[in-house]
């Protein structure tokens, strides 16, 4: 996850804390929503299923623990769907709450200290590294950036694309597509898209 800093930051947290609860996008068309497939608990307890075979280490428990937070948190914001929000974790952490990446990015949504640090200030949030490890605050977190980064540039493609290089090459994606965006930036979202399909495939045929 790019860390984002200085004023772009700061506007980006002030809407999204002002605006989260009453966001009205929808995720892009090419994206079904799957939420309404069976009750909250049948749905819940299908993608912990899918995160215990993606990491058979984590327990039940925590295995549950991921979805139902993916659930309830995900549903707080009308633009993100839960599975997307699954497959985004999976990418980024293979759903271990304890990852650390290559430039300090924490937990399972890899969320940069910095970064967290500004989000937890606007939040009313005291901020030490636990908040990262913590699969409910950390995906909070990850949640109202994501939803800022949608409502900002209109697409999931957009959105995945500032979540991992940053909000200027989400904007840039807006203008030129994935001609503006780097390599590891293309094959993050094509992985996260990838993997978004499939899970949407093995939980529509169970």
């Amino acid at each position: 996850m790019k860390i984002v800093n200085g004023t772009i930051f700061v506007l980006t947290v002030i809407i999204c804390i002002l605006t989260y609860s009453s966001v009205t996008f929808q995720v892009a068309s090419a994206i079904t929503d799957t939420r309404l497939h069976g009750g909250q608990r049948d749905f819940i307890f299908k993608t912990m299923e899918l995160i215990k075979a993606e990491q058979p280490g984590l327990s039940d428990a925590e295995s549950y623990e991921i979805a139902k937070t993916n659930k309830t948190i995900g549903d707080e914001f009308e633009c993100i769907d839960p599975v997307l929000l699954m497959a985004l974790q999976k990418v980024e952490s293979a759903f271990n709450s304890k990852a650390r990446g290559t430039k300090g990015e924490l937990g399972i949504n890899q969320i940069h200290p910095i970064t967290a640090k500004e989000l937890c200030t606007k939040l009313g949030w005291k901020y030490n590294s636990k908040v990262l490890r913590d699969i409910n605050k950390s995906t909070f977190l990850a949640c109202v950036y994501l939803d800022y980064l949608y409502q900002k540039y209109g697409s999931v493609e957009a959105m995945l694309v500032g979540y991992n290089c940053g909000p200027t090459y989400a904007f840039r994606f807006t203008k030129n597509s994935f001609k503006a965006v780097p390599v590891q930036g293309v094959e993050y979202v094509n992985q996260v898209l990838d993997t978004y399909f499939r899970y949407q495939d093995e939980i529509n045929n169970t």
